[in-house]
């Protein structure tokens, strides 16, 4: 058990929550996340997230807060209880699947592009409508996106919001005004091309992102990955470097046109702009078209299946119809 773990209180949390703390559901630099059991809901599995009050950004409180404030949209989790628990910070929530990118593990790093472009219409939904909310994420990567569970299992969930910003005030409309040298935030494989030049990032960047995100699931690579350097900030202006040299019908060969015409439409947004999101997901559903097979309200199960004898991995798209 590691030190945090054996600080974690016992018992449970409001009188409801019982903490597991042999279950680690993940570490970050926020500290870890448990399962615990709702004792007053049949022993309902959640999640609970904890963070140390001696953390000097409180970004649990902001993302909590930002959680209820998304309550009721479609693929974002629910908080159950919030409040501080001995030495830490503690948020109850919705308890959900793996991540993308460890399915896309358990899949042997292989999806079909059809399975990634039902994936990216749900990013995209997700992404709308916490922009919607004026608010952007500023982390799109797979490990940010999960799975649901149950009858949720062919959800996808946003997660993390602990980087997330208001980009404009709901108020006056007054948008987030545009600065220059700022450290890169999120993760530099997903980052934006502004992102690494230090602009300010905005809504146009939560897309360009997610687009990258997708290449990956469909190629399995980016071209920038491996890009070495001394330090992190010599490799992350490298990791730029190359983004910006590689035309987006290079980096999406193979892919059908619409997935470079939206890298392109991503990339020459305006800092203020409000993306065009009918056009993104008109684009992939065309794709998905000339891809056969689809219809609007299908739903796609990826699952694992055993090795051949040439131990290669095989995919199964089951698809299933549900009247939306």
């Amino acid at each position: 058990m590691s030190k945090f773990e054996d600080k974690i209180p016992h018992g449970t949390i409001g009188g409801q929550y019982q903490i597991d703390t042999k279950r680690c559901l993940g570490r970050g630099s926020f500290g870890q996340i448990f399962r615990c059991n709702d004792l007053r809901n049949n022993g309902k599995e959640c999640a609970a997230k904890f963070e140390s009050k001696k953390a000097k950004n409180k970004m649990l409180d902001y993302e909590m807060k930002l959680m209820v404030y998304m309550r009721g949209e479609q693929g974002f989790p629910r908080v159950h209880f919030y409040g501080e628990i001995g030495e830490y910070r503690v948020m109850v929530m919705d308890l959900l699947g793996i991540n993308l990118e460890e399915q896309f593990k358990k899949m042997n790093r292989r999806f079909t592009l059809r399975t990634v472009l039902k994936i990216g219409l749900q990013m995209l939904e997700r992404l709308e409508a916490l922009h919607h909310n004026f608010f952007i994420h500023r982390d799109v990567k797979p490990e940010n996106f999960l799975l649901g569970r149950g009858e949720k299992v062919n959800t996808i969930y946003l997660i993390d919001f602990g980087l997330s910003k208001r980009y404009m005030d709901p108020k006056t409309g007054e948008h987030l005004a545009m600065k220059t040298g700022k450290d890169l935030t999120g993760t530099p494989r997903y980052a934006s091309i502004n992102g690494h030049l230090g602009l300010e990032v905005s809504r146009r960047d939560d897309l360009e992102g997610m687009c990258y995100v997708l290449i990956y699931l469909a190629k399995g690579i980016l071209p920038w990955q491996g890009v070495k350097g001394r330090k992190a900030a010599l490799r992350y202006q490298e990791i730029g470097s190359v983004k910006m040299s590689i035309a987006s019908e290079v980096l999406c060969a193979g892919m059908p046109g619409e997935m470079s015409a939206l890298v392109s439409y991503t990339r020459q947004l305006k800092f203020e702009e409000e993306p065009d999101y009918s056009y993104m997901r008109r684009s992939m559903e065309c794709a998905l078209q000339r891809l056969r097979g689809w219809e609007r309200g299908e739903i796609v199960n990826v699952q694992r299946v055993a090795y051949d004898q040439n131990k290669k991995c095989q995919e199964i798209i089951e698809i299933e119809t549900q009247i939306l």
